[in-house]
């Protein structure tokens, strides 16, 4: 440290720097949201310009996106599937003149898009501007107000509600994606080294982009020369082992074997059990009946959102599990999915369990 500067000055002077750069990470991260969300709506606009013009049917319609999405995924790569054009396409609809806010991302507008009333759309989009809600913010909120939405096929439909209001409720807290904790290794490999806790016993080393996140109740990733970084987070600790995951096999209606993505390079394959349930054993007529819902339920999902908890008698990992079918982003499913748990509580085929 130079000796010029007392050991104050000179932390302060750290400090200062982690600011500008953490700030100049969250604008370069708002400027490419902006573009790419301006990007979506030009593609909507050009996709219902072809459909209008050509007057094509629906089903033809569903077929030429299927066809661009066929041609844009070989190129590009994810982020082109037949469903998220279909938002790009809602999302044009919704707004024919490109007036949205910079504030909100992408995964805002393909919520915002599907509200069926544009007066409430318009409230909704002014509400999350104001209040700085996140994707999960707005999700609830449109669940608690059972906002009237449209599918992407033109549909209405209802955010995920519970269908029987008789059932038990479960208390449930929906994490955001890849947020973690340090760990303090009593050996590390190297000398200074840090570790963050993925949950499920794994540790993974990182690198720390400033000296505020050593002191951070919880991290989170952020791009860094194209790969990534953890850096300081404002999420709580309730956000914690919330992750996209591939489900293996349904063993019965309350427990599945998952292949789960932890982020920073990290997977793992276990067996996770259903928070707060119990379904009836397989050799019964019900018990059957609840793994063939959840093999059903779950079978056109491309992924699983599941939020960990600690491990039970048996080695299983409890979670809560949330599913949307044709959803392309990790973060609408976690913030806006059904809750596996609490469905099957609603169909009746599971009871409450506290164990």
């Amino acid at each position: 440290m130079p000796s010029a500067l007392k050991a104050s000055e000179y932390q302060a002077l750290l400090d200062q720097i982690d600011a500008i750069y953490t700030r100049a990470q969250k604008d370069s991260g708002r400027a490419l949201n902006l573009i790419l969300t301006r990007a979506y709506w030009e593609i909507g606009k050009r996709i219902v310009t072809v459909e209008q013009k050509n007057k094509l049917r629906a089903q033809y319609g569903e077929a030429l996106l299927e066809q661009i999405s066929r041609h844009l995924t070989r190129k590009y790569g994810d982020g082109f599937s037949k469903t998220n054009l279909g938002y790009m396409r809602q999302f044009y609809i919704a707004y024919p003149i490109p007036q949205t806010s910079g504030e909100l991302d992408w995964s805002h507008y393909q919520l915002l898009s599907t509200i069926e009333k544009k007066e409430e759309r318009l409230a909704y989009e002014r509400q999350a501007v104001k209040e700085d809600w996140s994707v999960r913010d707005l999700a609830a909120r449109l669940r608690a107000d059972g906002v009237r939405r449209l599918s992407i096929d033109g549909h209405r439909r209802q955010l995920p509600l519970s269908p029987k209001h008789l059932s038990p409720k479960l208390n449930v807290t929906r994490g955001t994606l890849y947020s973690y904790k340090l760990a303090q290794a009593l050996t590390p490999a190297d000398q200074g080294e840090v570790f963050v806790d993925c949950g499920f016993g794994m540790w993974r080393p990182a690198g720390v982009s400033s000296p505020a996140a050593l002191k951070s109740p919880v991290l989170e990733t952020v791009s860094a020369g194209g790969g990534f970084d953890i850096a300081a987070s404002q999420r709580s600790p309730k956000d914690l082992y919330t992750y996209k995951a591939l489900v293996v096999k349904v063993i019965d209606g309350d427990t599945l074997r998952a292949e789960i993505d932890l982020g920073l390079k990290a997977v793992t394959r276990q067996k996770l059990r259903l928070r707060g349930i119990d379904c009836p054993e397989l050799d019964t007529a019900k018990g059957r009946e609840a793994k063939a819902f959840v093999e059903a339920a779950l079978k056109p999902c491309d992924f699983i959102i599941i939020k960990s908890y600690w491990s039970d008698l048996h080695g299983r990992y409890l979670a809560d599990v949330f599913y949307l079918a044709g959803e392309p982003d990790p973060a609408v499913v976690a913030a806006a999915g059904e809750y596996l748990n609490q469905r099957l509580l609603d169909e009746g085929l599971a009871v409450r369990y506290e164990g």
